[in-house]
Protein backbone atom coordinates (compact mmCIF):
# COMPACT_ATOMS: atom_id res chain seq x y z
CA UNK A 1 0.00 0.00 0.00
CA UNK A 2 3.82 4.94 1.21
CA UNK A 3 2.31 13.35 6.42
CA UNK A 4 4.52 11.24 8.14
CA UNK A 5 8.13 11.66 12.70
CA UNK A 6 9.33 12.01 16.22
CA UNK A 7 5.85 10.73 16.78
CA UNK A 8 3.92 8.80 19.28
CA UNK A 9 3.24 5.24 18.25
CA UNK A 10 0.05 3.83 19.57
CA UNK A 11 -0.78 0.44 20.91
CA UNK A 12 -3.89 -0.31 18.94
CA UNK A 13 -6.53 -2.43 20.58
CA UNK A 14 -9.26 -4.23 18.76
CA UNK A 15 -11.76 -1.56 19.70
CA UNK A 16 -9.62 1.18 18.16
CA UNK A 17 -9.29 -0.59 14.87
CA UNK A 18 -12.97 -1.38 14.85
CA UNK A 19 -13.86 2.24 15.47
CA UNK A 20 -11.01 4.23 14.00
CA UNK A 21 -7.90 3.44 11.93
CA UNK A 22 -9.57 5.54 9.29
CA UNK A 23 -12.95 6.25 7.89
CA UNK A 24 -13.36 2.66 6.78
CA UNK A 25 -15.66 0.38 8.71
CA UNK A 26 -13.87 -2.95 9.20
CA UNK A 27 -15.54 -6.16 8.27
CA UNK A 28 -14.68 -9.83 8.33
CA UNK A 29 -12.63 -11.36 5.54
CA UNK A 30 -14.29 -13.84 3.29
CA UNK A 31 -11.85 -16.40 2.00
CA UNK A 32 -13.07 -18.72 -0.68
CA UNK A 33 -9.65 -20.31 -1.11
CA UNK A 34 -9.31 -23.51 0.88
CA UNK A 35 -5.82 -24.04 2.23
CA UNK A 36 -4.89 -27.66 2.95
CA UNK A 37 -2.57 -28.31 5.85
CA UNK A 38 1.18 -28.21 5.27
CA UNK A 39 3.60 -25.91 3.51
CA UNK A 40 2.98 -27.58 0.18
CA UNK A 41 -0.55 -26.19 0.20
CA UNK A 42 0.64 -22.59 -0.12
CA UNK A 43 0.24 -21.17 -3.60
CA UNK A 44 3.68 -19.65 -4.24
CA UNK A 45 5.37 -18.40 -7.38
CA UNK A 46 8.31 -20.68 -6.64
CA UNK A 47 7.48 -23.74 -4.51
CA UNK A 48 9.30 -23.61 -1.19
CA UNK A 49 10.19 -19.92 -1.59
CA UNK A 50 8.32 -16.86 -0.35
CA UNK A 51 8.99 -14.01 -2.78
CA UNK A 52 8.55 -10.58 -1.21
CA UNK A 53 8.39 -7.23 -2.98
CA UNK A 54 9.41 -4.20 -0.93
CA UNK A 55 10.06 -0.52 -1.63
CA UNK A 56 12.90 -0.27 0.87
CA UNK A 57 13.38 0.99 4.40
CA UNK A 58 10.43 2.74 6.05
CA UNK A 59 11.41 3.00 9.71
CA UNK A 60 10.46 1.87 12.16
CA UNK A 61 7.89 -0.34 10.44
CA UNK A 62 10.47 -2.19 8.38
CA UNK A 63 14.06 -1.97 7.22
CA UNK A 64 15.79 -3.31 4.13
CA UNK A 65 19.55 -3.73 3.92
CA UNK A 66 21.98 -5.36 1.51
CA UNK A 67 24.35 -7.92 3.01
CA UNK A 68 26.95 -10.26 1.53
CA UNK A 69 24.30 -12.97 1.38
CA UNK A 70 21.71 -10.70 -0.26
CA UNK A 71 18.86 -8.46 0.86
CA UNK A 72 17.81 -8.66 4.50
CA UNK A 73 14.62 -7.29 6.04
CA UNK A 74 14.31 -6.25 9.66
CA UNK A 75 12.42 -4.12 12.20
CA UNK A 76 8.87 -5.24 13.04
CA UNK A 77 7.58 -5.94 9.53
CA UNK A 78 10.70 -7.73 8.38
CA UNK A 79 11.15 -9.67 11.60
CA UNK A 80 7.56 -10.90 11.54
CA UNK A 81 7.84 -11.93 7.88
CA UNK A 82 11.14 -13.73 8.50
CA UNK A 83 9.61 -15.60 11.45
CA UNK A 84 6.62 -16.56 9.29
CA UNK A 85 8.85 -17.95 6.54
CA UNK A 86 10.85 -19.93 9.07
CA UNK A 87 7.69 -21.39 10.62
CA UNK A 88 6.48 -22.47 7.17
CA UNK A 89 9.94 -23.84 6.23
CA UNK A 90 10.25 -21.40 3.34
CA UNK A 91 13.24 -19.69 1.81
CA UNK A 92 13.00 -15.92 1.36
CA UNK A 93 13.55 -14.10 -1.91
CA UNK A 94 13.37 -10.32 -2.19
CA UNK A 95 12.54 -7.85 -4.92
CA UNK A 96 13.43 -4.27 -3.97
CA UNK A 97 11.62 -1.80 -6.19
CA UNK A 98 9.80 1.54 -6.07
CA UNK A 99 6.75 2.15 -3.92
CA UNK A 100 4.43 2.33 -6.91
CA UNK A 101 5.74 -0.94 -8.36
CA UNK A 102 5.16 -3.26 -5.39
CA UNK A 103 1.46 -3.69 -6.14
CA UNK A 104 2.29 -4.44 -9.79
CA UNK A 105 4.80 -7.11 -8.71
CA UNK A 106 2.07 -8.87 -6.72
CA UNK A 107 -0.62 -8.45 -9.38
CA UNK A 108 1.69 -9.72 -12.12
CA UNK A 109 2.75 -12.69 -9.95
CA UNK A 110 6.35 -11.60 -9.70
CA UNK A 111 6.01 -11.59 -5.90
CA UNK A 112 3.85 -13.50 -3.41
CA UNK A 113 3.59 -10.70 -0.83
CA UNK A 114 3.97 -6.93 -0.88
CA UNK A 115 5.17 -5.40 2.39
CA UNK A 116 4.46 -2.31 4.43
CA UNK A 117 1.51 -0.47 2.89
CA UNK A 118 -1.32 1.59 4.33
CA UNK A 119 -4.92 0.76 3.49
CA UNK A 120 -6.89 2.55 0.83
CA UNK A 121 -10.08 1.50 -0.94
CA UNK A 122 -8.40 1.97 -4.33
CA UNK A 123 -5.58 -0.40 -3.39
CA UNK A 124 -8.03 -2.89 -1.90
CA UNK A 125 -9.57 -3.24 -5.36
CA UNK A 126 -6.23 -4.48 -6.67
CA UNK A 127 -4.81 -6.59 -3.82
CA UNK A 128 -5.97 -8.48 -0.73
CA UNK A 129 -4.74 -7.19 2.63
CA UNK A 130 -3.42 -9.24 5.53
CA UNK A 131 -4.20 -8.25 9.10
CA UNK A 132 -2.32 -5.15 10.31
CA UNK A 133 0.80 -5.25 12.45
CA UNK A 134 1.80 -1.65 13.14
CA UNK A 135 0.47 1.92 13.33
CA UNK A 136 2.19 5.27 12.97
CA UNK A 137 1.31 8.88 12.17
CA UNK A 138 2.32 11.28 9.40
CA UNK A 139 4.53 14.34 9.44
CA UNK A 140 6.08 17.19 7.51
CA UNK A 141 9.87 17.47 7.43
CA UNK A 142 11.60 20.80 7.01
CA UNK A 143 15.11 22.01 7.64
CA UNK A 144 15.39 23.89 10.92
CA UNK A 145 16.93 26.76 9.00
CA UNK A 146 13.72 27.12 6.98
CA UNK A 147 11.10 29.40 8.62
CA UNK A 148 8.01 27.34 9.39
CA UNK A 149 4.96 28.73 11.21
CA UNK A 150 2.43 26.00 10.52
CA UNK A 151 0.92 24.52 7.39
CA UNK A 152 0.19 27.99 6.03
CA UNK A 153 3.94 28.25 5.39
CA UNK A 154 3.67 25.49 2.78
CA UNK A 155 1.85 27.78 0.34
CA UNK A 156 5.18 29.32 -0.68
CA UNK A 157 7.23 26.11 -0.58
CA UNK A 158 8.13 23.28 -2.91
CA UNK A 159 6.91 20.06 -1.29
CA UNK A 160 8.30 16.56 -1.85
CA UNK A 161 6.05 13.51 -1.87
CA UNK A 162 6.46 9.97 -3.20
CA UNK A 163 4.56 8.62 -6.19
CA UNK A 164 1.86 6.21 -5.07
CA UNK A 165 1.95 7.15 -1.39
CA UNK A 166 -1.26 8.07 0.36
CA UNK A 167 -0.62 11.77 0.91
CA UNK A 168 0.37 12.94 -2.57
CA UNK A 169 -3.18 13.44 -3.95
CA UNK A 170 -4.20 15.60 -0.96
CA UNK A 171 -1.11 17.75 -1.35
CA UNK A 172 -1.49 18.07 -5.10
CA UNK A 173 -5.10 19.18 -4.72
CA UNK A 174 -4.02 22.07 -2.48
CA UNK A 175 -0.59 22.98 -3.85
CA UNK A 176 -0.67 21.84 -7.46
CA UNK A 177 2.65 22.08 -9.27
CA UNK A 178 4.44 23.03 -6.04
CA UNK A 179 4.28 19.33 -5.15
CA UNK A 180 7.20 17.43 -6.66
CA UNK A 181 6.84 13.65 -6.87
CA UNK A 182 9.78 11.29 -6.40
CA UNK A 183 9.99 7.55 -6.99
CA UNK A 184 11.45 6.73 -3.54
CA UNK A 185 11.51 8.13 0.00
CA UNK A 186 15.30 8.36 -0.23
CA UNK A 187 15.12 10.59 -3.30
CA UNK A 188 12.47 12.81 -1.69
CA UNK A 189 14.50 13.15 1.51
CA UNK A 190 17.64 13.98 -0.49
CA UNK A 191 15.70 16.69 -2.31
CA UNK A 192 14.90 18.29 1.06
CA UNK A 193 18.51 18.17 2.18
CA UNK A 194 19.93 19.63 -1.03
CA UNK A 195 17.37 22.43 -1.23
CA UNK A 196 15.33 21.28 -4.21
CA UNK A 197 12.27 21.36 -1.93
CA UNK A 198 11.56 23.03 1.40
CA UNK A 199 9.23 20.37 2.84
CA UNK A 200 8.86 16.60 2.64
CA UNK A 201 5.77 14.63 3.68
CA UNK A 202 6.21 11.06 4.97
CA UNK A 203 5.88 8.85 8.03
CA UNK A 204 6.91 10.88 11.06
CA UNK A 205 9.80 8.63 12.03
CA UNK A 206 11.43 8.61 8.64
CA UNK A 207 14.27 10.71 10.04
CA UNK A 208 15.59 7.51 11.62
CA UNK A 209 16.65 6.27 8.17
CA UNK A 210 19.31 7.56 5.78
CA UNK A 211 19.73 10.16 4.49
CA UNK A 212 17.74 12.09 7.12
CA UNK A 213 19.23 10.10 10.00
CA UNK A 214 22.63 11.52 9.07
CA UNK A 215 21.28 15.07 9.42
CA UNK A 216 18.80 14.79 12.30
CA UNK A 217 20.20 17.85 14.07
CA UNK A 218 19.30 19.89 10.97
CA UNK A 219 15.80 18.51 10.40
CA UNK A 220 12.51 19.39 12.10
CA UNK A 221 9.36 17.28 11.97
CA UNK A 222 5.84 18.68 12.30
CA UNK A 223 3.09 16.16 13.05
CA UNK A 224 -0.01 16.30 10.90
CA UNK A 225 -3.40 16.46 12.58
CA UNK A 226 -6.56 14.78 11.35
CA UNK A 227 -8.35 17.16 8.98
CA UNK A 228 -5.29 19.12 7.88
CA UNK A 229 -4.87 19.11 4.08
CA UNK A 230 -8.33 17.55 3.98
CA UNK A 231 -6.85 14.29 5.23
CA UNK A 232 -9.13 11.88 7.08
CA UNK A 233 -8.03 9.88 10.11
CA UNK A 234 -7.05 6.95 7.89
CA UNK A 235 -4.52 9.12 6.03
CA UNK A 236 -2.98 10.64 9.15
CA UNK A 237 -2.89 7.62 11.46
CA UNK A 238 -1.27 5.07 9.22
CA UNK A 239 -1.77 1.37 9.87
CA UNK A 240 0.72 -0.94 8.17
CA UNK A 241 -0.38 -4.06 6.29
CA UNK A 242 1.06 -6.57 3.89
CA UNK A 243 -0.93 -7.84 0.92
CA UNK A 244 -1.24 -10.68 -1.57
CA UNK A 245 -2.87 -11.11 -4.96
CA UNK A 246 -6.65 -11.24 -5.00
CA UNK A 247 -6.35 -14.77 -6.38
CA UNK A 248 -4.15 -15.88 -3.47
CA UNK A 249 -6.26 -15.19 -0.39
CA UNK A 250 -5.23 -18.53 1.05
CA UNK A 251 -1.70 -17.22 1.62
CA UNK A 252 -3.11 -14.25 3.55
CA UNK A 253 -5.19 -16.63 5.69
CA UNK A 254 -2.11 -18.67 6.64
CA UNK A 255 -0.10 -15.51 7.39
CA UNK A 256 -2.89 -14.04 9.53
CA UNK A 257 -3.15 -17.25 11.52
CA UNK A 258 0.58 -17.19 12.17
CA UNK A 259 0.56 -13.50 13.20
CA UNK A 260 -2.24 -14.19 15.67
CA UNK A 261 -0.24 -17.05 17.16
CA UNK A 262 2.98 -15.00 17.28
CA UNK A 263 1.24 -12.10 19.02
CA UNK A 264 0.59 -14.32 22.04
CA UNK A 265 4.29 -14.96 22.57
CA UNK A 266 7.19 -13.09 24.14
CA UNK A 267 8.77 -12.96 20.69
CA UNK A 268 6.10 -10.48 19.50
CA UNK A 269 6.86 -8.08 22.35
CA UNK A 270 10.59 -8.43 21.74
CA UNK A 271 10.22 -7.56 18.06
CA UNK A 272 8.55 -4.25 18.87
CA UNK A 273 10.62 -3.47 21.95
CA UNK A 274 13.73 -3.46 19.77
CA UNK A 275 12.40 -0.43 17.88
CA UNK A 276 10.73 1.15 20.94
CA UNK A 277 7.29 1.22 19.33
CA UNK A 278 4.07 -0.70 19.80
CA UNK A 279 2.39 -3.00 17.35
CA UNK A 280 -1.22 -3.64 16.58
CA UNK A 281 -2.37 -6.36 18.94
CA UNK A 282 -4.24 -9.25 17.27
CA UNK A 283 -6.90 -10.42 17.10
CA UNK A 284 -8.26 -7.45 15.19
CA UNK A 285 -10.93 -6.91 12.60
CA UNK A 286 -9.33 -6.60 9.17
CA UNK A 287 -10.00 -3.76 6.75
CA UNK A 288 -12.76 -3.86 4.18
CA UNK A 289 -11.69 -6.25 1.46
CA UNK A 290 -12.89 -5.29 -2.01
CA UNK A 291 -11.24 -7.66 -4.46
Amino acid sequence: MKLQRRIIYVLVATALLAAGCGSVAPTSKTNSTKVPKGTGSLKLITPGTLTISTYGTDPPAMSVSVTKSGIKIGDPGGDIMTSFAKAEHLKLKFIETTFASVILDVEEKKADIGMGYYYSTARAQEVYYTDPYFQSTAGIFTLKATPYKGISSLSTMKIAAVTGELWAPYLQKLYGSNVLLYSTDVDAAAALLNGQVQAFVDGALYDTAPPLSQHRSEVAVHLIKVGQFGMPRAAVLNTFYNFVACSNKGLAAVYDKYELKLAKTARWKAIFKATKVSGVTPPVKPPVEVC
